[in-house]
């Protein structure tokens, strides 16, 4: 019996249809998990996606009913929209390495369901990819009200590291806020085979990369403030790529060191 698609699934094969993208939807193997979708940038570039939504959780449901019901609710809340994204790259690590065996580049899409009560928004995106935004401070220790800011990086939690779900090529928040679908995709800096950002415009409304120099934290951070990561726009960039779509790449410099060339 075939499986009714999921919205997201709808909503994703709605934006291919708008952008004139190929796809079909990858058979399913019993007993091998796969991922969603073959996708066509142009007549060679193919590109494996894993369509991933976020639903409402039990804490969730429960906190709507609290409001339906009149009873007290926190007056804050604790995101964790950078959580459930570290738990999406999880489930879809074997299912994007199944599907594109070493081959092909391979994107996690996610559209958030939940009417905005998860809270998702862009830096709970980096948080889930590159760790836990992380501060260092210095103490004075002649003025202990005295402190200073001297390091901004990602800490732990990290889900994408040179060693570690570098099958990952990018991961793209699906939006559904006008007429018609729209993707703001995020490149994985460590990637094993690249998605050039300009193939991606085809499908992508905005991408976001890494342009800067990478630098390794002795405590394994990655020194990547925020600023860092670029905004790319159609037809603001010119892009001098030397690593191509396809082409493995084992350098665990990975994608920022193909993206030196770019002008912003």
């Amino acid at each position: 019996m075939k499986n009714e698609k999921t919205l997201s699934e709808q909503l994703f094969e709605q934006l291919c249809e708008a952008r004139g993208v190929r796809f079909e939807p990858i058979p399913r193997i019993i007993d091998v998990r796969t991922s969603d979708y073959h996708i066509w940038l142009n007549d060679t570039d193919e590109v494996i996606v894993e369509v991933k939504q976020i639903d409402w959780s039990k804490d969730d449901l429960q906190f709507m009913q609290n409001v339906r019901e009149g009873k007290k609710v926190p007056s804050g809340f604790r995101g964790t929209g950078h959580i459930r994204i570290r738990n999406i790259i999880n489930s879809a690590h074997s299912q994007l390495k199944n599907s594109s065996r070493g081959e092909y580049p391979a994107i996690i899409v996610v559209y958030d369901n939940t009417e905005g009560l998860s809270h998702l928004d862009y830096e709970d995106v980096l948080n889930g990819m590159y760790g836990d935004e992380t501060v260092t401070v210095d103490f004075s220790q002649e003025n202990e009200s005295e402190t200073k800011l001297i390091g901004h990086q990602f800490g732990g939690n990290r889900k994408l590291t040179p060693y570690h779900n570098r099958v990952v090529s990018a991961l793209a928040l699906l939006n559904f806020k006008s007429s018609t679908p729209n993707l703001c995709m995020f490149h994985n800096v460590h990637v094993e085979i690249c998605l050039s950002p300009e193939i991606a415009w085809k499908i992508a409304d905005k991408q976001k990369i890494n342009a800067a120099q990478h630098s390794v934290h002795p405590t394994g951070g990655s020194r990547r403030v925020f600023r860092q990561f670029a905004w790319l726009q159609a037809g603001s960039v010119k892009l001098a790529l030397s690593c191509l779509t396809h082409q493995r790449v084992t350098q665990t410099v990975g994608l920022h060191q193909s993206l030196k060339g770019c002008q912003i």
